[in-house]
């Protein structure tokens, strides 16, 4: 059933934005992260596009979206994590959309979209808090544990 809904939101998003090339929903993750490869883009067209997949709840727990350059196997943990180290600078590729809050007495987590592409020498205006990157880190970690296996 996974393959299949990457399958339509892969066909969506490629009516969307013709930029788009792969997409995987991270089991990994326990389905929190999905990773999309894309053609070179500006940052704030991947911004809207991942804005877009966050609030279709593909995943009821869907709150991070990882793009990615178009060369990258998203079936692969082992090419996701080497583009993340390679691109990612902290506080200028990872953007929080919303703060943490209390939902239903639940914690709600923050979405995060980050740019794992090769950069353009586009800036934002301001960085993740360090919550954000803490999360981060730990999809980091269970990438890398997926890598590993």
């Amino acid at each position: 059933i996974g393959r299949w809904r990457d399958q339509l939101l892969l066909a969506y998003l490629k009516r969307i934005n013709p930029a788009v090339r792969d997409l995987r929903i991270l089991a990994e993750t326990g389905y929190r992260a999905a990773v999309v490869s894309v053609r070179p883009a500006h940052a704030r067209e991947l911004l809207r596009l991942g804005m877009q997949l966050l609030s279709m709840r593909a995943t009821p727990r869907l709150s991070t979206v990882i793009f990615v350059g178009e060369g990258v196997d998203v079936n692969s943990p082992a090419e996701v994590l080497a583009a993340v180290v390679k691109h990612i600078e902290p506080r200028t590729r990872i953007f929080a959309l919303s703060a943490a809050g209390e939902v239903g007495g639940a914690q709600e987590e923050p979405e995060v979209i980050l740019l794992a592409t090769p950069s353009s020498g586009e800036r934002p205006a301001s960085g993740p808090g360090e919550e954000v990157l803490g999360r981060v880190e730990s999809i980091l970690r269970r990438l890398l544990s997926g890598a590993q296996a």
